[in-house]
């Protein structure tokens, strides 16, 4: 099982600090069974999560890198538009949020607001961040390509209002904010200080890396030589170091009775009784 996933966007820092902060996208999720030969060697890239950057009093975002395993390749997530009242995209095209659908279109009301990014799993909604996509990969349930949240400065309060964040992108509360987690592909949060026109906070809120995950589970191959009996046996293959029992002889060889199997022809080796229960670590010939 492999999972390929792309970095996030970052986030974007509205006009003045305040205004049309908005989420990043989250990276492109991609799970699958390839078929791989053996002996190959599938190139593995693992795509970075967009860093905010400062450009005079407006924070530009940037995209998040494409992950890939082999042919399989994961698609970036998008940076927040700057200035504007979207979030940025989801690798595989999911929309960030609209904050003029909440009536801050012309910052006429209480404030200006900017939407969330679209998740890999979903749309943004208003300042709310889209989710991301879920896998048991590595054995506990994880979100993957999470957008990043948005917000708003209200007037009348004198604060931020911030949308609702999902699991692995970026986040932030009144007074602080936090860079999407690493591995998770999950877009940035908008950084802007809590009061207008307030002084610029760190760099912004950057996307988080992606991430490529490979789960195999190993074979080993047992072989079966008639040594001079008649018949055929197809190979066995098995779990390693898991036991499992030998399959049952089916040779036949006029005059002679079956005794056991053996890795020497001469029947020395390691020697096993028919059907018996084994636990391998290497291919071997019986």
């Amino acid at each position: 099982r492999t999972l390929v996933v792309a970095g996030g966007g970052s986030s974007t820092r509205g006009i003045y600090g305040a205004y049309y902060g908005g989420g990043g996208g989250g990276g492109e999720v991609l799970t699958g069974t390839p078929s791989l030969t053996a002996g190959s060697a599938p190139s593995i890239r693992v795509g970075q999560g967009g860093l905010g950057t400062r450009e005079g009093n407006n924070l530009t975002g940037n995209p998040g890198q494409a992950s890939s395993f082999g042919a399989v390749a994961s698609a970036r997530g998008g940076a927040a538009y700057p200035n504007t009242m979207f979030g940025g995209s989801s690798g595989n095209g999911n929309l960030g949020g609209n904050s003029g659908a909440d009536g801050d279109q012309d910052c006429a009301d209480d404030g200006c607001a900017a939407g969330g990014g679209g998740g890999a799993g979903g749309a943004g909604v208003g300042m709310n961040a889209g989710p991301g996509v879920t896998s048991n990969i590595t054995g506990s349930l994880i979100m993957y390509g999470s957008g990043g949240v948005g917000l708003k400065y209200n007037f009348s309060i004198a604060g931020l209002e911030v949308g609702v964040g999902q699991s692995g992108g970026a986040t932030r509360t009144a007074t602080s904010f936090t860079d999407a987690l690493p591995n998770r592909g999950g877009g940035g949060a908008d950084a802007a200080a809590t009061t207008t026109n307030a002084g610029f906070v760190g760099a912004g809120s950057n996307g988080g890396s992606g991430v490529v995950i490979v789960r195999y589970t190993p074979i080993t191959t047992i072989s079966f030589d008639a040594n001079g009996g008649t018949g055929s046996m197809p190979a066995q293959v098995v779990t390693t170091g898991v036991a499992r029992n030998l399959n049952a002889n089916t040779f036949t060889r006029t005059g002679y009775s079956f005794f056991r199997w053996a890795t020497e022809p001469g029947g020395g080796g390691t020697t096993y009784t028919n059907s018996q229960s084994v636990t391998l670590t290497a291919d071997v010939t019986l």
